[in-house]
């Protein structure tokens, strides 16, 4: 009865080995999984923080070019007033040059007409351009979020890996322990029985 009992618990225990390496194996999946996973997000932070990058610098070369496009426009404009003025003196000045002098007005006011407006696509697009500066900063900032938490992510996918093979290997080792310890007892069954 006791011998019969003793057996028992030593299958259970073999048993229990068994279920507790295939626990560990499982974990050992799982945590190789959610490596693979730290991985992918961060080879997509890069490539988002990369993208953000190139985005802030269309930015900056936008915002340069309208501001170059404004000091044009703004030096256009000074231009065209000091047409305007030249015009109406020599409107005022000379009776005989009359016709000349307002055809020469009309081009002024044309000329001040193109700068204005040209002054006021240059804000438009220096507003553009600050708002796509913004929407670049922001998306940089994103990137380095999202690259962080993959950074996080991976470390503890690692830390997770590391304790499903330490899981494993005890597994591994107290499954071998018991089924050392279950050889000698059968032996020893078989001896007794040979001997009644």
């Amino acid at each position: 009865m006791i011998r019969g009992t003793v057996i028992i618990i030593m299958m259970r225990k073999h048993f229990s080995g068994q279920v507790t390496l295939h626990v560990a194996q499982v974990t050992l999946h799982a945590a190789q999984v959610t490596l693979h996973v730290a991985q992918v997000t961060l080879h997509a932070a890069q490539v988002i923080l990369h993208v953000a990058q190139v985005t802030l610098h269309v930015a900056q070369v936008t915002l340069h070019a309208a501001q170059v496009t404004l000091q044009v426009a703004q030096v256009t404009l000074q231009v065209a007033q000091v047409t305007l003025h030249v015009a109406q003196v020599t409107l005022h000045a000379a009776q005989v040059t009359l016709q000349v002098a307002q055809v020469t007005l009309q081009v002024a006011q044309v000329t001040l007409h193109v700068a204005q407006v040209t002054l006021h696509a240059a804000q438009v697009t220096l507003h553009v351009a600050q708002v796509t500066l913004h929407a670049a900063q922001v998306t940089l900032h994103a990137a380095q979020v999202t690259l962080h938490a993959a950074q996080v992510t991976l470390q503890v996918a690692q830390v997770t890996l590391h304790a499903a093979q330490v899981t494993l290997h005890v597994a591994q080792t107290a499954n071998t322990g018991q089924l050392q310890h279950c050889i000698p007892y059968k032996q020893v069954l078989f001896h007794v029985c040979n001997c009644k």
